[in-house]
């Protein structure tokens, strides 16, 4: 569900903020060092992680999740917490990355775990170097710098925080037709959303997820972003809120309210320990290929 839910927010954010990489076309000190932060914030070897999302439509909260994560590359260890809610449903559950594999517990469940075997995508792998191939992160570069030139000085820095404050009059016209296209696929193909207990065994009932499907007259309305960067220039803090407006099918408007709340603690301290499943109750499960958390 998570997984889902910040796909919308990611593409919102390819759009207004961009990503790291090599610098073409960079003319803002703000813009640059928050490319800088991205950047040296992917090289972290461990840290510790929180999100909070939320999704608002029409005032109306849709779904909230609270993700706590410890990782550790090297050791190939993550640990953490997520909890979903919804107007009707509320899970909470425990996971682990150890000996490759994911191992889940449900809160409310301290008898069993259920694992799955993963092997995470390395760089060094045929699919890893596809993905992580640096010709084509140049090229997704010189892409996003061309198409974030005319917003680049909105990229405002004082000290060692850096802002976004955007509304709809603000956003290029090439952005918000992109974006506004970007919405509506992501929205489109994410409207509808059911985990069963048969594919996902470790939730204590199905869980369900709609968010209006957005067909018409869809714009960015306004972009806030708020980032915090450390003495070492690496990022601490990031809390975001795009607010989206268009009709349904049906013509109803809506105004979609996603917000994003990142810290990051613990750069090079944190620690993890691995959990013993000796004389527990395990059970096994399928998983679809998903990308790896770093």
């Amino acid at each position: 569900m998570k997984r889902k839910v910040i796909i919308i927010i990611t593409l919102l954010s390819i759009v207004i903020i961009g990503f790291g990489g090599y610098t073409i076309f960079a003319d803002s000190a703000g813009y640059e060092a928050y490319k800088e932060a991205l950047k040296k914030t992917h090289t972290v070897k461990n840290a510790s992680t929180t999100v909070v999302m939320e999704v608002v439509d029409n005032g109306e909260v849709l779904n909230k999740t609270n993700l706590s994560v410890k990782y550790d590359l090297e050791e190939k260890l993550m640990e953490g917490r997520i909890d979903i809610q919804s107007p009707q449903q509320q899970h909470g559950l425990h996971a682990n990355y150890q000996d490759g594999q994911f191992i889940v517990k449900r809160e409310s469940d301290e008898e069993a775990y259920y694992l799955t075997e993963f092997e995470r995508q390395r760089k060094d792998s045929e699919e890893g170097e596809k993905f992580h191939n640096p010709e084509m992160l140049k090229l997704g570069e010189m892409f996003v710098d061309a198409l974030m030139q005319p917003v680049q000085s909105e990229f405002n820095m004082i000290d060692n925080r850096i802002s976004i404050d955007m509304k709809k009059e603000e956003i290029p016209k090439v952005l918000q037709v992109l974006g506004s296209q970007m919405i509506k696929m992501g929205v489109k193909q994410h409207s509808d959303i059911v985990l069963t207990t048969e594919e996902y065994p470790f939730l204590a009932e199905n869980y369900s997820f709609t968010m209006p499907p957005l067909e018409e007259d869809i714009s960015i309305e306004s972009v806030l972003v708020d980032v915090k960067l450390s003495e070492e220039g690496l990022m601490e803090e990031q809390n975001s809120v795009f607010i989206v407006n268009g009709l349904a099918q049906d013509g109803k408007f809506h105004e979609l309210q996603i917000k994003m709340a990142i810290t990051i603690y613990d750069i090079d301290s944190t620690t993890i320990q691995n959990i013993s499943l000796e004389n527990q109750n395990l059970e096994q499960f399928e998983m679809k290929q998903v990308h790896d958390f770093h």
